[in-house]
């Protein structure tokens, strides 16, 4: 019961601020305007400070997308919210979680293994979530539900691997922080705690203000249309 009580309250308060942001969705955002990987990077590391808090507690939010990341105000450096707790549970480190939710493109392979699975599920999510920030492109292509499947389950990412053109003028250090979040392995899977140290986080404000994409606004546009 408490338990209970202490999710309905936090989703209260999520409910609340949610109300004072007007910037529109991470989505929206890519869909009008080319970002840098130097804020790319700012982005990534607001979601990880927000993540890692709610982990810290035990709290999973087990829905993460480009449309439930949201900017208080249309500046191009405004600050971001993670919105939509409504699959949010508190993480029992002996049961884990067995119910199979969230939205399938960035889903994590343990969700799909009718495993039970714990937090590491938030941190796959978002790193299906910077590669598209990064690429215009998600890792896994749209191929009906069993496609999807199959590859989120057998693909493994290393940087090496990343050489497509969208990918040309990413920096290293951001392919290696993308592939620390898709491990299939757990054991190897990076925490956001870890990630916060990355040094694609730690140096970002050192880094050219390069565009981080090729074409990312149509691929956005044609994602979006889909």
């Amino acid at each position: 019961m408490k338990d209970l009580w202490t999710k309905n309250i936090f989703i209260l308060l999520v409910s609340i601020l949610n109300r004072k942001l007007n910037g529109g969705n991470l989505l929206d955002r890519l869909s009008s305007s080319q970002i840098r990987e130097d804020l790319a990077a700012k982005i990534t590391g607001q979601i990880l400070s927000g993540l890692a808090h709610c982990h810290a507690k035990n709290i999973a939010h087990r829905d993460l997308k480009l449309e439930n990341i949201m900017f208080y105000n249309n500046e191009a450096n405004s600050d971001i919210k993670i919105i939509d707790f409504g699959f949010a549970r508190i993480f029992d480190t002996k049961k884990g979680f067995d119910d199979i939710l969230g939205t399938p493109i960035y889903m994590a392979p343990e969700i799909l293994g009718n495993k039970s699975y714990g937090i590491e599920c938030d941190i796959w999510s978002l790193g299906v979530l910077i590669y598209f920030l990064l690429s215009g492109e998600f890792p896994f292509k749209p191929n009906g539900m069993r496609g999807i499947m199959k590859q989120i389950r057998n693909t493994e990412f290393q940087p090496k691997n990343l050489k497509s053109k969208k990918w040309e003028i990413i920096s290293d250090e951001a392919k290696d922080f993308v592939c620390c979040m898709l491990k299939v392995n757990l054991k190897e899977r990076w925490t956001a705690s870890q990630l916060l140290n990355h040094n694609w986080i730690k140096n970002y404000t050192e880094m050219p203000g390069k565009l981080s994409t090729i074409n990312i606004i149509e691929n956005v546009i044609n994602f979006k249309v889909v």
